[in-house]
Order: C-alpha cells, then structure tokens, then sequence
C-alpha cells in the first residue's frame, strides 16, 4: 500500500510539472549546465531515494536537517539518504533553477526542502516536529522495512 501511495504522489508531482511545461508556466530553461533535465533530475532524486533533502551548505535550517537525518541514519539502516546541496554545482545557475522549480511544484520558497518517501515534508521545522513527535523514526522504519514487531 506505501508504495502505491508513493508512485501515486510521485505521478501527481509529474503531472503538475509536465502541466506547468505545456501552458509555459516553466522557466524556458529546462537544462542544467551538464546537459541533464532538470525536471528529471528532481524527480529522480526523490523518486531513487528514501528521503531526498534540497539543501544550500551554508544554511543554519539545512545544517539541523543534515545532523538529525545523518544521525538517524547511522542509527537506522535500510532507508537511502539524498542530500543535494544546490548552491555547491559548477555552474552557480543551476542550484537557482532547480529551487525554482521546486517553488512551482511545492509552493515552498526556502531550503531546506524535505522528501520522505516521494511524499512533500516541508522544511527543517516540518521535520524537526516529526522528530519530536515521534513519528519521523516510525517512518524512517517503513521506509526501511522495519516495524516494532521485528524487534526482538
């Protein structure tokens, strides 16, 4: 069922980008600077991995994300980690062009910007409060194929 729910929320963020293209919402650029699409790109990221962080290396909210995340991550094998810091590419256009079309598609303007399990999460106080909760562990599991009862 969670991967169902995850290739349905996937396709909807396909849909929305491949709409936004057609009626010319999109920057006409459509490239990054090594020749690869930056629509496909995004999705790819976030569909090849448990948990897809867009990020800048400097940013103070990027930095907690990355601590907790890579903390339970040590903690908790079996679930894929992506960070991509998008001020760090060769060429300094590309990171604004994939923020943009992540404005488009998740109406969040700052990083960072959290996947988890093809699904939108938020930014760095999303997570912070699913941590603190107590579901983002409970989640980390599913998406590792863990659950309680297979702890012995």
């Amino acid at each position: 069922m969670r991967i169902l729910q995850r290739l349905v929320s996937l396709l909807v963020f396909i849909l929305g980008v491949l709409s936004k293209s057609v009626r010319g919402d999109e920057n006409d650029e459509h490239v990054l600077s090594n020749g690869e699409n930056i629509v496909q790109f995004v999705v790819h990221n976030i569909e090849d991995y448990d948990v897809t962080v867009f990020a800048k290396s400097y940013c103070p909210y990027c930095q907690r994300t990355r601590h907790l995340l890579q903390e339970l991550h040590k903690e908790f094998e079996g679930w894929t980690l992506k960070i991509i810091d998008i001020d760090t590419f060769d060429d300094p256009q590309d990171g604004p062009l994939i923020q943009s079309l992540l404005l488009d598609l998740t109406k969040q303007r700052t990083v960072p910007n959290i996947f988890i399990g093809g699904e939108h999460l938020g930014g760095n106080d999303d997570l912070q409060s699913m941590f603190h909760a107590g579901d983002l562990i409970p989640a980390l599991e599913e998406l590792a194929g863990l659950s309680q009862s297979d702890e012995v």
